[in-house]
C-alpha cells in the first residue's frame, strides 16, 4: 500500500502544527507531526511510506499533481492548519477530485473540534480526532487486511450521507512505545530557525500541558506525557549521524516541566558529545538556576517564553498563574547564564486598556529579554477564552473567518503592534543584542539575510482552488 504523508501547498513559509499555524520569513520548521505518524506507518508490514513537504519544496498544486500523477498514493494523510484552514481544505477537495480512488485522511485542531462540519463541507474521507499516530496505524492495518474501518477508534467518516463517529481513542500514555519519527524521510537542510545554524530539526520529548492558560490550544490535551531521556538521546544521536543536523528545537509545549528529566537529557547530550545548539519553549516558573546551568552546558542557546502581557491584571485573566516580579527574576537569570530569552506578547483582548499596553511595553523594555514579538490575540474555538468571549468574535469554518466583530479592535491592535516593536527594537540595547548575535553567528546571520530576501511574497487573499 502506497501511503503519503503530505504537508499541503501554501504560497509562503508556513509552519503547520496541531496547536498553531504561522508564516515566517526567517524560519521554516519540518512537519514534525507527519514525520511522527510516518514512523508508525513504516512499522506496518506492506506499507510504502513517503513524506512530501510542499512548503519546503515550494510546490504549488500543479507541481504537486505532476509529482503524484506518476505514482498515485492509496492513502494521503494531511495536517489541517488553523489559519490556513480554508486553503488546506480546498487542497483536500482538489486532491479528491483529481484522485477519486485515493483515501483522503485529515487531522488537526479544527477537524477534532468540528468533525461533522468538516466532513459535511469537504471531500475528506476520514477524519482523525486528537493524536493521529496510533489511530492512523490501526487504520492502515485494517485497510491492508481488507477490513472495515468502522471498528477503528478515534475517527469520523461519512456513510450513506451521515457522519459516523467511532468511540474515542484516548491519549497515548507511553510515548516511548511509538516508533521513532521517520527523520530519514526529511531533508534537514531545507529547514531553519532564526539566527541558528542549520541543518535544523524538531524534537518533541513530551505532549500535553498541565497549565491552565485559557487561550491556548495545547498539544492534544492537558495531561503531560513524556519520553524517557534515553529515548530522546537516541533520536538526537540519529539526527546528528543521519541528518547531519547542527541545531534543533524541543517543541514541547513546556520543555522544562520535569526538572529531573531535563537534567538527564542534558547529561545525555553532553555524554554523547553531540555538540548541537538548541532552543526550547518554557515557562519562567518551571526554571531554576541549576537547571539552566545544565541546559547551557548541553548547548541551549535560546528559550522562548509566552510572556503575553506586562499587566498582572491581564495575566490573571488569562489564568497564567505567574507573578511578574518572579518572571523578571527568571529572565534576568537567563541573561546571567548567557541564554537568550525571547518573549512572546499579545494584545487584542477587549478588556485591555491603554495602561495595560503601556505596562506591557515597559515590562518588555525592563526585563532584559533579547528579542520580543507582539502578536494579535486570536480566540480559537475549543479554548476557554473563546467560550468566554465568543459573542465578540465572528467565526465560521466555511468560509474561514476568525476575527473581532468590532473593527476598532483590529485598528487598535495594529497601532499597539507598531508602537511595541518601534519602542523595543529602536533602542541601543536591541541594536547591540542584534549586532552581537549577528557577529557571534556569522554564518547563520548570512543565511538569515538570504532567507529574508528569498522568502515568497505572500498575499492574505485566499490561495486559489486549483483543479488542474
Amino acid at each position: 500500500m502506497n501511503v503519503l504523508l503530505l504537508n499541503l501547498p501554501f504560497p509562503a513559509r508556513l509552519t503547520r502544527r496541531y496547536m498553531c499555524t504561522y508564516v515566517s520569513a526567517t524560519s521554516l520548521f519540518p512537519p514534525y507531526e507527519l514525520l511522527s505518524v510516518a514512523g508508525v506507518a513504516k512499522a506496518i508490514a506492506g506499507m510504502e511510506v513517503s513524506v512530501l513537504d510542499c512548503v519546503a519544496n515550494e510546490m504549488d498544486a500543479k507541481k504537486l499533481y505532476s509529482r503524484l500523477d506518476g505514482q498515485i498514493p492509496d492513502v494521503i494523510l494531511s495536517l489541517i492548519g488553523l489559519e490556513s484552514f480554508e486553503q488546506d481544505m480546498n487542497h483536500v477537495n482538489s486532491l479528491k477530485e483529481r484522485y477519486p480512488e485515493t483515501l483522503q485522511v485529515v487531522f488537526g485542531h479544527y477537524p477534532t473540534t468540528f468533525p461533522a462540519e468538516v466532513l459535511n463541507n469537504s471531500s475528506a474521507d476520514i477524519l482523525i480526532k486528537g493524536e493521529p499516530d496510533e489511530v492512523f496505524g490501526q487504520l492502515l492495518s485494517v485497510l491492508s487486511g481488507g477490513g472495515d474501518w468502522a471498528g477503528v477508534a478515534g475517527i469520523s467518516y461519512k456513510k450513506d450521507g451521515m457522519v459516523v463517529h467511532t468511540q474515542d481513542k484516548g491519549r497515548i500514555r507511553q510515548l516511548d512505545n511509538l516508533p521513532m519519527p521517520a527523520y530519514e524521510l526529511m531533508d534537514a537542510s531545507k529547514y531553519f530557525e532564526t539566527l541558528i545554524p542549520g541543518p535544523f530539526a524538531l524534537v518533541q520529548s513530551s505532549r500535553g500541558c498541565p497549565f491552565t492558560c485559557n487561550y491556548c490550544v495545547t498539544t492534544f490535551g492537558s495531561r503531560f506525557v513524556s519520553k524517557s531521556a534515553e529515548s530522546v538521546i537516541e533520536e538526537l544521536v540519529f539526527l546528528k549521524s543521519n541528518n547531519r543536523i547542527k541545531s534543533f528545537r524541543f517543541i514541547d509545549d513546556t520543555f522544562t516541566i520535569n526538572k529531573k528529566r531535563v537534567i538527564a537529557i542534558c547529561e545525555g547530550i553532553i555524554e554523547q558529545k553531540l555538540n548541537l545548539k538548541w532552543t526550547c519553549l518554557s515557562r519562567t516558573d518551571t526554571l531554576s538556576e541549576d537547571m539552566l546551568v545544565w541546559m547551557k552546558k548541553a548547548g541551549c542557546v535560546r528559550i522562548y517564553f509566552g510572556l503575553e502581557s506586562g499587566s498582572q491584571r491581564i495575566l490573571d485573566f488569562y489564568k497564567k498563574n505567574v507573578d511578574l516580579v518572579e518572571v523578571k527574576q527568571t529572565l534576568l537569570l537567563c541573561k546571567k547564564m548567557g541564554i537568550d530569552a525571547v518573549g512572546f506578547f499579545m494584545g487584542g483582548l477587549s478588556i485591555e486598556t491603554e495602561e495595560d499596553f503601556e505596562q506591557t511595553v515597559r515590562f518588555a523594555l525592563d526585563s532584559q529579554i533579547t528579542f520580543a514579538s507582539f502578536c494579535e490575540l486570536t480566540l480559537y474555538p475549543g479554548t476557554e477564552l473563546y467560550e468566554m468571549n465568543k459573542d465578540e468574535v465572528e467565526f465560521s469554518l466555511f468560509p474561514y473567518v476568525n476575527r473581532h466583530k468590532n473593527p476598532e479592535a483590529a485598528l487598535r491592535f495594529e497601532r499597539w503592534r507598531k508602537e511595541f516593536h518601534r519602542r523595543f527594537y529602536h533602542r541601543p540595547q536591541s541594536v547591540y543584542n542584534l549586532s552581537k548575535t549577528f557577529v557571534k553567528e556569522m554564518s547563520s546571520s548570512l543565511q538569515f539575510v538570504k532567507n529574508v530576501v528569498s522568502a515568497p511574497k505572500y498575499s492574505e487573499t485566499v490561495y486559489p482552488y486549483i483543479n488542474s
